[in-house]
């Protein structure tokens, strides 16, 4: 328990490797053409999706969400950020297939900046590997680094989650979790999701590769 041990350190590995295949698959994302990124997906606020400045990995896992769940969403991705992003379909009436708007969102540090800004940052603060489900209490400076970490991520992400519906105008929208820190953000996230909850871990890659299919096949 508490991530220590052969145990820990293999579940650390495995979020690690997680969370370069998110990164990679952001940087994937960012070398598709624009009018594939967009895919389905428009900005109500100022058309293509692009001129909002937001990051094309937002857009594949909003895609990806709104498939997946086919009713408004707010998007969870933690990773190397922590990103909450908010999606709503839209059908046109001559249209196949379900559309999505794309109403923007926020985006906080991960728990590895978060370590690594304490640990530049403050004055003689020793580097700490955030751990998911630790207490807030921390009882020596080592754990409560720890704390702030895990237990600081947890409230801005359901704080965040909350806002962005909210502003966003989602009445009990779905909840998609991904990314390769959700374990930080798993247990609050579920028991206080207004609507149903999903979570997959391919998220953003599944979007890129409808998004590339799209464009392969001259759809967009």
């Amino acid at each position: 328990p508490g991530g220590r041990g052969p145990a820990g350190a293999a579940g650390r590995t495995g979020a690690q490797r997680t969370g370069r295949a998110s990164d990679r698959a952001a940087s994937l994302a960012a070398r598709l053409p624009e009018r594939a990124a967009a895919g389905p997906l428009s900005s109500s606020r100022c058309g293509r999706v692009r001129r909002c400045d937001a990051d094309r990995s937002h857009v594949h896992a909003a895609r990806a969400a709104l498939e997946l769940t086919g009713m408004p969403t707010v998007v969870v991705d933690a990773g190397t950020a922590l990103t909450v992003d908010a999606v709503r379909p839209r059908r046109d009436s001559d249209a196949e297939h379900l559309h999505g708007e794309f109403l923007g969102g926020a985006i906080a540090p991960g728990p590895r900046l978060l370590a690594e800004a304490l640990a530049r940052g403050g004055a003689r603060l020793p580097k700490v590997e955030g751990r998911p489900g630790v207490p807030a209490l921390g009882k020596d400076t080592p754990s409560a680094l720890e704390a702030g970490i895990a237990v600081g991520l947890e409230g801005a992400a359901l704080h965040l989650a909350r806002r962005v519906a909210d502003e966003a105008g989602l009445d009990q929208p779905a909840t998609v979790l991904t990314g390769g820190a959700a374990s930080f953000l798993r247990a609050a996230l579920r028991t206080t999701a207004p609507g149903p909850w999903f979570e997959d871990p391919d998220l953003v890659l599944r979007g890129l590769a409808a998004s590339a299919r799209e464009h392969q096949d001259g759809g967009l």
